[in-house]
């Protein structure tokens, strides 16, 4: 392993499509920040990303703009929020308990959101057999345009996320593919976020999203409308994860750490609050790609990477999924 690293290290896409020595070298960084961070930024290359990721927010601010009512028409508590509209404070990290509980008793996000899944037909066998797992979206008609919005920006992301995990598959003693099979069909989700501003005084008593780490395999964040992302090494120190321009972040997720035993972390990270400038101070806009597998996907742990693989027991992805939303107050694991 090369010298420790200071900061989140930084990859170039177009490195990993040149093979070679370019490849390898790409493979080496992502596997040292994955493992020291859990956290690298990825260049992507396309000019249009920047212009089409700012009409997208554009979109976002309409979305959340509209009124406490219609937003809430647009909630799916039954399925766990995993489709619309999540209210502002409805989702708990599980630092964010009360002390009493083992958390640092900081409280709910101070954010909203909405899930957008891959698109499903009506009737589709997938949906009749897991509901909570493969639901159609939900599209405002307040807002016609988020759906064009979000597509571009989401499938650019989805094949960033894709190449990094492709780029794991030697570190994992897969074959090449074994990531392009597993999340054939999977249950990635989108998520448009804002975070309303809160005044100087009350940022003492609020966070944007408390200390938390993702579910997924892997997750993929554009550049927010405002700073405010910070990540906690292995080591414990705290960094800001604001990307370079012309970069994104891909940060490693809870499934992909158990695959590995813990060799690749799934770093607790958080969002402060965005301080109101004006009165009429929008926030932060932001978004993520969660990139999930396939439903029962077996989540198996790469016994080389760790050295003690009793404590990560075979287990089913939206098993595994299904108990860490209870976890975090969206949704009840019945028995």
């Amino acid at each position: 392993m090369a010298e420790a690293l200071t900061e989140i290290p930084r990859v170039d896409l177009e490195d990993f499509e040149a093979g070679g020595v370019r490849r390898e070298a790409f493979v080496d960084t992502v596997d040292q920040g994955f493992h020291e961070i859990g956290f690298v930024f990825v260049r992507q290359p396309d000019p249009e990303f920047s212009e089409r990721l700012a009409r997208m927010y554009g979109v976002f601010g309409k979305l959340f703009d509209l009124s406490e009512d219609i937003k809430r028409g647009y909630e799916r508590a039954d399925i766990h929020h995993e489709r619309g509209y999540t209210p502002v404070r409805s989702e708990t990290g599980l630092q964010c308990r009360p002390i009493s509980e083992g958390g640092d008793g900081t409280g709910a996000n101070m954010a909203e959101n909405w899930f957008i899944g891959p698109e499903i037909e009506a009737g589709d066998p997938r949906t009749l057999e897991y509901p909570m797992l493969y639901p159609q979206n939900i599209w405002p008609a307040e807002v016609p345009e988020l759906q064009v919005a979000t597509e571009a920006v989401r499938d650019n992301l989805t094949k960033i996320g894709l190449t990094v995990m492709r780029a794991l598959e030697p570190r994992l003693r897969q074959e090449p593919g074994y990531f392009d099979d597993i999340l054939q069909d999977g249950i990635s989700l989108f998520r448009p976020l804002h975070y309303p501003a809160v005044q100087p005084e009350q940022a003492g008593q609020t966070i944007g999203a408390c200390e938390h780490t993702d579910i997924n395999f892997v997750t993929v964040l554009p550049a927010p409308t405002r700073d405010g992302l910070w990540i906690k090494k292995r080591n414990g120190l705290v960094i800001p994860g604001k990307a370079p321009q012309n970069h994104v972040i891909a940060q490693v997720g809870d499934m992909l750490q158990y695959m590995t035993g813990g060799y690749y972390l799934s770093a607790k990270h958080k969002v402060a609050s965005p301080i109101a400038m004006s009165a009429d101070d929008p926030g932060r806009y932001s978004s993520a790609q969660f990139i999930h597998p396939r439903a029962r996907t077996p989540l198996v742990v790469t016994e080389h990477l760790t050295t003690n693989p009793e404590d990560y027991p075979p287990i089913f992805s939206d098993d595994y999924l299904m108990q860490r939303l209870s976890d975090i107050g969206l949704g009840e694991v019945h028995e």
